[in-house]
């Protein structure tokens, strides 16, 4: 039926211009009359339009009646969480109560229903039974033996007869107790490395450090040998329980395999998005197929899914998403506060022994798992504020660590988990150690709260980093190979001149003779140019096995920390933007505290080297 289009301008309360598309009826209704056209009569269009302005206005009324029911229904479902947890925080010890008979009757039922089943400590209901343990533990401190029992104990004593004894005694009494100890250690040292005499290279070249830290400190009068000490014997208690005791390489080597295991489920979101670039296994076609061979005849086969010989897979997209995923695991550890109280915690033990000030020991063991960058965040507040030997320590503390994001980027090179997560616990003490060695402490610090706030960050560019810093590492050793043909030295490269150059470290971290070359070759591309390139060359070394045990062991621990030249200018940068008014002071620092970092990651590989 064919379709009429005619425009009508009717003068109303204003004037309408109307775009008629359809057949309108006499009595306003759409239908299709026997002409397909609209009927001139001008009543009819103005009933037309009235209608059509009821029509609008209704439409208008139906909108707003469903804005207006949509906010009522909104207003009731905030009304009725806000009751919900009302209710819950009113209740929130019941709730306490229900959630802890629930996992006791599910553990009770575990235990009876799988503990013959399960072999090791390090699996199943066993390992699900230490980890309840040491909760527990942890429950029993923190509400019943902190502040009924110890906390009325330490009011004693400090009212008791010791602190009525003079300083001098009490001076004696610390001292008679440091020598025992030390001397302790240093026989079981001693009486260990009496079955490895590369042992004692280790031993000599940890003595070493501490003689050069004494000799360039800044301020050695005002040295605190307590605060050393104990930085120190932390560093190597922690080194004889993880790596000599049977039950601390226990804990350790279950430690490690959980961390392995749980990068690796970063593999199935690599190989659901990447397929097998990431994954190095690439599927063939299957199904049935038919080819056309002319002349009306046809051949039909079937294509089968052979197996296809495994290629390497793309660094960029199997190594780097195991830093996403690990970054993307810590923010969740931060946003339900589990992250700040580990911390926290650690921050504390480092506080009460060592003797450091709380944000010093924060931003310390915040290194264990954080970035350079990051650490500091933990302490933004207060850095404006901080002293020289406080800046020094945090600046020194990022230095000598790795963050765990990158650490995860290590493991899948191939690197060992239990000696990376190792150096980066024995180095926090170390760090605080060797930082006030090197510049003690000689202001009154103001920063010895400890309502610290945490903040994070996450940091994305290790691709970018590492494709420049591989390149110019190929344009150096273009370079040197050019200029040592012009005086008939054809195999000098860069990476020959830092093996040279670092040669005696490599032998004071207590390295075997025939791979000291090579350990010292990867130490100078870790300090001109990264950790990263560095423990990819070694990956190489263990790949091929081109390098014992040892000193794969040593060279681990040397290698960890981002104390490098092109990490001066992320930690002065980074700070200077969380206190712009240090801007100096940092910039001052950060060459000492750079040259302190390696010496405490040194003496974390010299604590690997006595027992390795």
């Amino acid at each position: 039926m064919e379709m009429c289009r005619r425009t009508a301008s009717i003068n109303m309360n204003n004037r309408i211009n109307l775009d008629l598309n359809e057949s309108i009826s006499r009595n306003g209704s759409i239908i299709d009359d026997d002409s397909g056209c609209i009927s001139d009569n001008v009543f009819d269009r103005k009933v037309i339009i009235n209608e059509n302005d009821q029509t609008i206005k209704v439409k208008k009324h139906t909108i707003q009646t469903e804005m207006d029911d949509h906010h009522d229904y909104d207003d009731i479902i905030e009304k009725y969480f806000s009751f919900i947890f009302a209710f819950y925080r009113k209740n929130i010890i019941w709730f306490y109560l229900l959630y802890f008979t629930c996992y006791n009757v599910f553990f009770a039922f575990a235990i009876h229903r799988t503990w013959h089943k399960t072999g090791g400590y390090c699996s199943g209901v066993k390992l699900l039974t230490i980890l309840t343990a040491c909760a527990y533990t942890r429950m029993l401190y923190c509400y019943l033996l902190k502040p009924h029992i110890l906390i009325p104990l330490g009011k004693c004593w400090e009212a008791g007869e010791f602190c009525r004894l003079s300083p001098s005694i009490r001076m004696g009494l610390k001292i008679g107790s440091w020598c025992i100890t030390l001397l302790m250690i240093a026989s079981f040292l001693f009486y260990n490395a009496w079955s490895n005499k590369r042992r004692y290279y280790s031993m000599i070249g940890y003595a070493a450090f501490v003689f050069i830290g004494y000799t360039f400190s800044k301020h050695r009068k005002a040295i605190k040998w307590n605060q050393i000490l104990w930085g120190l014997t932390l560093q190597v208690t922690f080194g004889i329980l993880v790596l000599q005791t049977r039950i601390g390489k226990l804990v350790l080597n279950c430690f490690s395999e959980k961390i392995n295991k749980f990068l690796q489920f970063t593999n199935a979101g690599t190989a659901l998005v990447f397929g097998h670039i990431a994954t190095g296994i690439l599927q063939g076609p299957t199904g049935n197929i038919t080819i056309n061979l002319g002349n009306n005849e046809t051949l039909v086969g079937q294509i089968m899914d052979l197996p296809m010989p495994i290629q390497s897979s793309i660094f960029a997209f199997s190594s780097m998403p195991v830093v996403l995923f690990f970054s993307f695991f810590v923010s969740i550890l931060y946003y339900y506060g589990i992250m700040q109280s580990i911390v926290q915690q650690l921050g504390w033990l480092l506080q009460s022994t060592i003797g450091t000030t709380a944000c010093e020991s924060i931003s310390a063991s915040g290194n264990i798992f954080l970035g350079m960058t990051e650490s500091p965040l933990l302490v933004r507040p207060f850095l404006s504020m901080m002293t020289k030997s406080e800046l020094h320590a945090v600046l020194t503390g990022g230095f000598a660590t790795i963050a765990g994001s990158v650490m995860a980027a290590y493991i899948s090179f191939g690197i060992s988990s239990s000696y990376l997560l190792s150096a980066s616990v024995m180095a926090a003490p170390s760090a605080l150690a060797m930082s006030k060695l090197l510049y003690p402490e000689t202001e009154v610090t103001r920063t010895s709260a400890d309502n610290i706030q945490m903040e994070k960050r996450l940091v994305g560019n290790i691709v970018a980093n590492l494709i420049a810093f591989v390149s110019f590492l190929a344009f150096m050793d273009s370079l040197i190979g050019w200029l040592g043909d012009m005086v008939e030295l054809p195999n000098l490269s860069f990476q020959l001149i830092m093996s040279r150059l670092f040669f005696p470290v490599a032998l004071m971290l207590g390295i075997e003779w025939k791979d000291a070359e090579k350990v010292a070759s990867l130490i100078g591309l870790k300090m001109v140019i990264n950790e990263f390139v560095a423990y990819q060359e070694l990956s190489k070394l263990i790949t091929n096995e081109a390098i014992s045990k040892r000193s794969e062991t040593i060279a681990t621990f040397a290698l960890c920390s981002f104390a490098n030249i092109s990490s001066i200018g992320i930690q002065v940068g980074g700070l200077s933007a969380m206190a712009p008014a240090r801007r100096s002071d940092l910039a001052q620092l950060a060459v000492r505290a750079m040259i302190t970092g390696t010496m405490a990651s040194f003496m974390t590989a010299c604590v690997a080297g006595m027992f390795a």
